[in-house]
């Protein structure tokens, strides 16, 4: 419960999921799932989600350094409590959860000294939670896209030394707003 001003907001959640794999020679398949039903409630006002998200993918090696991976997923993000909040601390409504369809391919090269994955991601937002930077106010953004790729790799130089470089490229576009704050 947080009070802000002259009432209180509450959120509760429940959730259940599920994970599994199936390996046969070099593939590995994958699936997960989620069901979650969040609450939101203030100053006697309810409102309600029932919502589901999943996950299926597949990693196959070529040999003991290379292997090559996709995964489609469509997940959910509900908002947090103080993002109902503008930044004076007044009720803006309840925000819809965001949900993504996102697929991912990619290739892993492991050796004894280094680990290097790489990831083309793509993915379609629909109610796309952020700060409006102008009104300081969260919203949400009806429909946007987002791509790009993630560079990953490990180099061990001995055993108690190692260098890590992470390096992601992401290009958000806004594809439909309708209305915002």
């Amino acid at each position: 419960n947080i009070g802000f001003g002259r009432g209180t907001s509450t959120k509760d959640t429940i959730g259940i999921f599920g994970q599994g794999f199936y390996d046969f020679d070099d593939t590995e398949i994958s699936l997960g799932a989620r069901k979650e039903w969040s609450s939101y409630e203030y100053n006697e006002s309810p409102e309600s989600y029932n919502l589901e998200a999943f996950d299926i993918g597949i990693n196959k090696s070529f040999n003991k350094n290379i292997s090559v991976f996709s995964n489609f997923n469509y997940a959910f993000q509900t908002p947090n409590i103080d993002s109902q909040f503008g930044s004076n601390g007044i009720f803006n409504g309840f925000l819809e959860p965001g949900t993504s369809s996102t697929l991912n391919i990619g290739l892993n090269h492991i050796t004894k000294n280094n680990k290097l994955k790489l990831t083309v991601f793509g993915s379609k937002l629909r109610d796309e939670i952020f700060l409006n930077p102008v009104t300081l106010v969260n919203t949400n953004i009806d429909k946007s896209t987002k791509y790009g790729i993630e560079i990953q790799n490990k180099n061990n130089l001995n055993e108690s030394l190692s260098t890590v470089i992470n390096y992601a490229y992401t290009r958000a576009i806004v594809d439909e707003e309708l209305s915002i704050d």
